[in-house]
């Protein structure tokens, strides 16, 4: 699936940076796009869930930091699953 190969390329982007900084935006929204591609072309609750937290604005909404960080993480545990399968 061409995009869940652009999730995974996009992701080693973030994937180990030590947390979430504002001026690295552009990277977190490059994985976010990506995302949301996966989610719209396959039923996936858990990733969709992941991106609704960072969707529209999300430097508007309150908890930005905590948003970005766990949907890093619920895109790392979803890339897991879908290589091990």
């Amino acid at each position: 699936m061409r995009d869940l190969d652009e999730l995974r390329r996009t992701f080693i982007r973030i994937e180990h940076l030590p947390d979430f900084q504002p001026d690295q935006r552009i990277w977190w929204i490059y994985v976010r796009n990506a995302a949301i591609e996966v989610v719209s072309r396959a039923d996936l609750p858990e990733l969709q869930a992941a991106t609704d937290l960072v969707q529209d604005f999300p430097e508007k909404r309150p908890m930005e930091r905590e948003r970005w960080l766990a949907f890093r993480e619920a895109v790392g545990l979803f890339l897991a699953q879908t290589s091990s399968e």
